[in-house]
């Protein structure tokens, strides 16, 4: 089926639809995902070749199955191993009319809760973080974390995290909120102030992680 999706367009349109439908209902069906090397590849195959003319049916499915497949948390791993999946994705969102863009932000914000539970979760928390930072490209994104009370999530995880790449994207992302959320800066300098968790890292971070923290705790003292 997954090899149909690389079909003609009333073909990649049936089986793309089908696929939901599986990944929607049968947990084990998702697992197939990570078994096969190709099958990530060829699911999104459809959305490589994005224009104005694009099917709009067609991504909505796509982008519905990607999110479905994200539960399982050996797929998450096969997405970071791929550096065009979410691309794609995000290509796909910024796409198509406006009845498109309001479906495919439910379905993006159904995977941003997601992510940001298992997060909490402790679960893959290295590939989430990536998917997580690339996701939040997308300006919609950022609203949704902040809605989901992504921002107390992050910060909880940075405080427990030596990895760079991890701290990296969440910098990046925490850069951006406190460029236009008051209210969460205010929250990140509590957090600044009991933990020292930004300072940290501005000190210990990647160069790019350490810009980003620097230029929150500019913000920080300004308020």
């Amino acid at each position: 089926m997954l090899r149909l999706v690389a079909n003609r367009l009333s073909v990649q349109k049936q089986a793309a639809k089908e696929m939901h439908k599986l990944t929607l209902a049968f947990p084990q069906f998702r697992a197939h995902f990570f078994e096969d090397e190709l099958a990530i590849w060829n699911l999104l195959s459809p959305l490589e070749l994005l224009d104005e003319d694009a099917d709009t049916e067609l991504q909505e499915e796509i982008i519905e199955t990607v999110f479905n497949i994200l539960t399982h948390n050996e797929n998450i791993k096969g997405f970071v191993n791929n550096p065009y999946a979410i691309s794609y994705v995000i290509k796909a969102l910024d796409m198509g009319n406006a009845k498109t863009k309001n479906i495919l932000k439910a379905i993006d914000g159904r995977a941003v809760k997601v992510i940001l539970k298992k997060v909490s979760d402790g679960a893959y928390v290295y590939e989430l973080w990536a998917i997580l930072g690339i996701l939040s490209t997308h300006g919609k994104t950022l609203l949704q974390i902040i809605e989901l009370d992504g921002v107390r999530i992050l910060l909880h995880n940075v405080r427990d995290s030596n990895d760079k790449a991890s701290i990296k994207n969440t910098m990046t992302i925490f850069d951006w909120i406190c460029s236009n959320d008051s209210k969460k800066l205010m929250e990140i300098q509590e957090e600044e102030k009991q933990y020292r968790t930004i300072s940290w890292a501005a000190r210990g971070g990647t160069l790019l992680a350490r810009e980003g923290a620097s230029r929150i705790l500019i913000a920080v003292m300004l308020l």
